[in-house]
Formats: structure tokens, sequence, C-alpha cells
């Protein structure tokens, strides 16, 4: 099994893997299995509408080992949403590669004034401390009495439904910013974050992780936090392809503060954004450029008619793997994924710096993007041109492409008249700052507590069940 980023490559990835297969002389099933893509319709030569995709994509995934022989060679792509949402405990003998870093971590704000809403999560699910700031949610019983699609299809429960499966589900780990439902009655807000817990892969004979940087990942750092018990080993080799030299340059608009949605929303920064762009567009031209940019950014990105101000091809984020921009010679990445505060805050709790959040989710995306362009052909050796906000992002990439010993990369500072401005940052709650030692020896503290917290939980169990003297309501309580 692969497990790809994004569906829209499924069916070019599976064609990737047809074609290396027939250069080695070695046919390979494949199959693809994602949802029903309703917005690209297929039509059979009567003109019947034909349906594309799985309308149960877990149940699908699940019933893999069951329907395909265990002596078959067979390729299935799926996509990382795909994987984490499946119950994986049949696929032993299965061997399971991941392209790309997974993004095991989620995280909302849910606003509860109700008093109903507060009295239902107090009855329903238990606050377990993990942190000094947070606890996990636990349900309190089978709460077999609330059925999952019933809370789906109800309009007031429908934001809860998908929290509540993460809750029950045995692959995620669910935390709030709460340690008593009491706080919610000052501060009628809660932040919730799950991980998708690694035990879920424990049934396949290998999982390999192809993603770079990855021991620098929020991923990686939640892993190593949570189950530090897991061995991690490193398969890096450098690639057989022999690169052409060429030369990066990466040019950047701020030197002086990194950019930031605050700065962006409230401050000076879409001017800023706007001013960069349009510089942006002396320099380059239509047919050799691809761009991205936060979609909250694109209202300074406009003109008046609605058109975007930059030229070329206007991308998602997200375009790890794809080849189909090779050609092109420069990028720009207007791009910021900064942590909330409680986000900050809680991550420094377990050992985790903003810094490796906002490189996990920043940095390395753009890092990704920035690939797509003909940086990634062996035989190019055009000069590659990219242009981003801040020198921290600009750092961060002629860093990488130092690392790759073909690249020549060098940053260059564009002043507009604002690089050297400094951005205000919101007020907040003064951060508490610790020691690596600090750190490690709360990371520990904590090991030890899940550890004896198990060995209570089996010792319970083991007692329950060698004298069956309870009852199953003394058992539940």
């Amino acid at each position: 099994m692969i497990a790809i980023e994004r569906k829209e490559r499924l069916y070019a990835f599976q064609g990737d893997v047809r074609a290396q297969a027939y250069q080695h002389g070695v046919h390979i099933e494949t199959r693809a299995i994602h949802s029903i893509d309703r917005n690209n319709a297929r039509y059979n030569a009567d003109g019947e509408r034909i349906t594309v995709g799985s309308t149960n994509v877990r149940k699908d995934v699940e019933a893999l080992p069951h329907v395909i022989a265990p002596d078959t060679h067979v390729v299935v792509i799926v996509t990382h949403e795909a994987l984490k949402s499946a119950d994986l405990d049949a696929f032993a003998g299965w061997h399971l590669v991941i392209d790309e870093t997974p993004d095991i971590w989620d995280s909302q704000t849910l606003k509860v004034e109700v008093e109903a809403t507060r009295t239902f999560l107090r009855d329903n699910y238990e606050l377990v401390p993990v942190t000094d700031g947070r606890s996990y949610l636990k349900p309190r019983r089978a709460l077999g009495a609330i059925d999952q699609v019933s809370m789906t299809n109800d309009t007031i429960f429908s934001t809860l439904s998908t929290i509540h499966a993460r809750i029950q589900s045995p692959s995620a780990r669910v935390t709030t910013d709460l340690t008593s439902w009491d706080d919610l009655a000052k501060k009628t807000s809660m932040s919730i974050s799950s991980i998708w817990s690694p035990e879920t892969l424990l049934a396949f004979s290998t999982v390999t992780i192809l993603a770079n940087a990855f021991t620098e990942s929020v991923t990686y750092g939640l892993y190593r936090s949570f189950w530090p018990d897991i061995e991690w080993q490193d398969l890096a080799r450098k690639t057989v392809r022999r690169f052409a030299h060429r030369k990066v340059i990466i040019s950047y608009y701020v030197e002086a503060h990194q950019i930031g949605r605050h700065f962006v929303d409230t401050g000076k920064g879409g001017w800023y954004l706007q001013r960069i762009a349009e510089d942006i567009c002396k320099r380059i031209g239509d047919d050799d450029h691809i761009w991205m940019s936060n979609p909250a950014n694109m209202p300074f990105l406009r003109d008046l008619d609605g058109d975007a101000i930059l030229p070329g091809n206007h991308l998602g984020p997200r375009q790890a793997g794809s080849n189909k921009y090779a050609h092109v010679h420069s990028s720009t990445m207007l791009y910021t994924a900064k942590p909330t505060t409680d986000e900050a805050r809680w991550m420094d709790e377990i050992g985790i710096s903003p810094d490796m959040i906002v490189q996990s989710r920043e940095r390395e995306i753009m890092l990704q993007f920035a690939c797509r362009t003909s940086v990634r052909k062996a035989s190019s050796t055009a000069t590659v041109c990219l242009y981003v906000y801040d020198k921290a992002q600009a750092d961060y990439l002629a860093s990488y492409f130092v690392s790759t010993e073909y690249c020549h990369a060098e940053t260059n500072l564009i002043d507009l008249g604002f690089a050297h401005d400094v951005a205000k940052t919101p007020a907040g709650r003064p951060r508490v700052v610790r020691t690596l030692e600090e750190k490690r020896a709360m990371a520990n503290e904590r090991v030890k507590r899940h550890r004896a917290k198990a060995k209570a939980q089996k010792a319970k169990a083991k007692t329950l069940g060698a004298t069956n003297l309870a009852s199953q309501n003394e058992i539940d309580t």
C-alpha cells in the first residue's frame, strides 16, 4: 500500500508505478481507492454517467486484506486521510509506504456558550490530565446510545460528530485545553487537538515514510513525545540520478520580521503583499512562473477587476510529487502557517518549539512547492528564481538547496521601503520559557505517568477477569 497526500494525484501516481514496473519487466496489478469526485463527470459510449470512486473509502480500505489473496503482487494507492480513517489491524504481511510526512495533528476551537451543550460534554466525556494545561478527552462509557450517523445528520451536533468519532477511535488521541469542565463557564470556548496514533500501523510488516527533513517535523516530534518507545531507522541515501549544477536565487522583501496572519489581516502586511506582487510582475513572464499563497491573502493579490496580480499559474500550496511544472524556472510563495497561541503553548509544554511548527507547516510546504520547478529536472542548468516574503523563509530554502551539492544558492534582499520594518505582535499571556533539561524532565515524567497508568489498568483488568465478581455497571463506573 502506498499512501500519498492528495487525491488529485492518485491516477498520475498509479501511472508512474505501472511505467516503472514496465521498465523493469515486471507486471504489477495496481488499484486506486478514493472518494467519488462529483466535479469530474465521466460518460460511457451510450452517454450514461459513470460513477468513479468509492462511496465508503474507509470500508473499501479495510476490506483489502479479505478480498486480495496473500500471495498476490498488488500495489494499492490511497490518500493519507484514507489511511488515517481505517482500521488497519488486518494488514499483516502487507508493506506500507507513506509518501511525504503525514499530518497527524488536527486542531480547532469550539465556542461553547449553551449550558445544555456543556452538560452533554460533561456527562459523556472525561478529562484526563496529560500536561499542566491540557487533558485527554475520553468517553465515560461505551456511548452506545449515541449513534454516529445520527450525530452527523443532526444539524446541532454535526460539528461535534467528527470529534466524537475521533474520541472513540483507537487510532486517535484527542486533547483539549481544559483541565476541568468548570473552565467552560469562564472561557466559553475550548481548543481541541487530535493526534493520529502510529500504533495503528503495527500490523504492517514494514512501514516506510519518504519525506524531506522528517526528523525535524512536528509529526516526528509528536511521535517521539507521546510514543518514545518507537525506534526509527534512517534510510536516507543519495539519489542515483546525476544532477547538473545550477544556480538558485532566492529573493525576499522583509528582513526585520516574519510574515504572520495577524500582521497581514490587521497591520500593513496586506499592503506589503500588494507591493511585493507588483514588483514580481516586473521581473518574470507569464509562461515561466508558478505561484501560491494562503486563500486569506488573495484579496490583497487581486486588482480592481478581481484578477490575480501575479502572472503565471496559480496553484494550491500542496503540490508535492508533481512533475507537471518541471519546465518552469521561477516560483513565488507568499505563504504563512504560524501556530496559534494555544497551539504554541501546548507544543512548548511537551517539548516541541514553535519554530518546529513553523518549519513543518510553513517552510517545508514552501520547499516542496519550490521543488516543482526545473530544479527537480536532472539535466537542467537553468537558473531558478524564487520569491518569498521574509529572510527566515529564504534562509531555510537556501540551506536545503546548498545541501543538495548540485545547487549554488544565494539569497537576495529586495528593499521596497519596508524591508526593516518591525511588525507588532498581538498581546497575550506571557509564554513560559523552559530549558531543554526542564522539557526533557517533563516528557520523562509524562512517560512514567502513562506507563504507571497502563500497568494499573492491566492489573485491574486481570483482577476483574479472575474474580468475575463485579457487575457490568460497577465495571463501567
